[in-house]
C-alpha cells in the first residue's frame, strides 16, 4: 500500500512539472495551435503571422523566443518581434536573427498568471519563390515549453497584378477614418488593433472611397492593417484624439 501511494505521488508530481504552461493563439482567435503548422501564403515580398503567448499556469513566467530555421529560401529573409504588446516589445532586425540558427531573443519578459504576449513572424521573399519554414520555440530559463511551426509560402508562377494603392487619412483621427482605394483585390477589409494586438474595429474595403467609424475609440495609440486574400498590404500606426 505504502509503495503504492508513493508511486502515484509520483505520478502527480510528474503530471504537474509537466503540465502545459501557455497555449499559443493566432491573433483574435480561441483554438490553441501549440505544436501544430501554420501556413501563411502570398504573392506579397513580405508575409507575416501574428501570435498571441498565453500563460496559462498558474505563477509568473519569465519567458523568451527561439526561432529556428526548418527549410530556407536562399536570398529570402525573416525576423520578429515579441514582448507584451506592439509598444513595449523587441523587433529583431534580419542581420540579429540571421546570427546563428537557432537563434534566440536577448529580451524576456515576466507574464503573470494568465498574461499574454504576441510574437509577430515575418518573412521577406526579396523576389525569392519557394517555402520556407520556421519553428518558434516559447521559452522558460533555457526550457522549450512549446512550439508552433509556420510555412511561409510565396506563391510561385504568380502573374503581377496591378499594386493595390490607397491613401488613409487623417491621421490622427477624431471620429472618421477615411480609406480611398484602388486594385485591392478580394475580400478586402481594414483592421483597427490597439497596443495589445486586440482588435478594436474592422471594415470591409472597395475600391473607391470608405469609411470608418471611430468615435467610440479612446484616445491613444493603435495600429491598423489593410489586408486581401493574398496579404497584408499595409500595417501603419494610427492615433485617435
Amino acid at each position: 500500500m505504502k509503495k503504492a501511494l508513493q508511486f502515484l505521488a509520483a505520478c502527480l508530481i510528474s503530471m504537474n512539472v509537466n503540465a502545459q504552461k501557455i497555449e499559443i493563439y493566432k491573433a483574435d482567435q480561441t483554438t490553441d495551435v501549440s505544436g501544430t503548422t501554420l501556413y501563411a501564403s502570398s504573392s506579397a515580398d513580405e508575409m507575416h503571422l501574428y501570435l498571441d503567448i498565453k500563460n496559462v499556469s498558474n505563477s509568473a513566467l519569465s519567458l523568451t523566443i527561439t526561432r529556428k530555421r526548418i527549410n530556407e529560401v536562399p536570398g529570402s529573409k525573416d525576423y520578429f518581434c515579441w514582448g507584451f504588446d506592439l509598444l513595449s516589445g523587441q523587433c529583431y532586425s534580419a542581420d540579429d536573427v540571421s546570427s546563428s540558427n537557432p537563434w534566440t531573443a536577448t529580451n524576456q519578459y515576466s507574464f503573470s498568471a494568465g498574461g499574454t504576449g504576441i510574437l509577430y513572424a515575418y518573412h521577406v521573399t526579396e523576389g525569392n519563390q519557394g517555402s520556407a519554414k520556421y519553428r518558434y520555440y516559447v521559452v522558460e530559463d533555457g526550457v522549450h515549453l512549446d512550439s508552433v511551426d509556420v510555412i511561409f509560402n510565396y506563391f510561385l508562377g504568380l502573374e503581377k497584378e496591378d499594386p493595390a494603392s490607397f491613401s488613409v487619412y487623417p491621421n490622427p483621427v477624431n471620429d472618421q477614418l477615411n480609406i480611398n482605394a484602388d486594385n485591392l483585390g478580394n475580400n478586402s477589409s481594414i483592421t483597427v488593433y490597439d497596443i495589445t494586438g486586440k482588435t478594436v474595429a474592422t471594415a470591409t474595403l472597395q475600391n473607391g472611397k470608405n469609411v470608418l467609424n471611430l468615435k467610440d475609440l479612446n484616445a491613444g495609440v493603435y495600429f491598423y492593417a489593410i489586408s486581401n486574400d493574398l496579404a497584408v498590404i499595409e500595417t501603419k500606426k494610427l492615433i485617435v484624439q
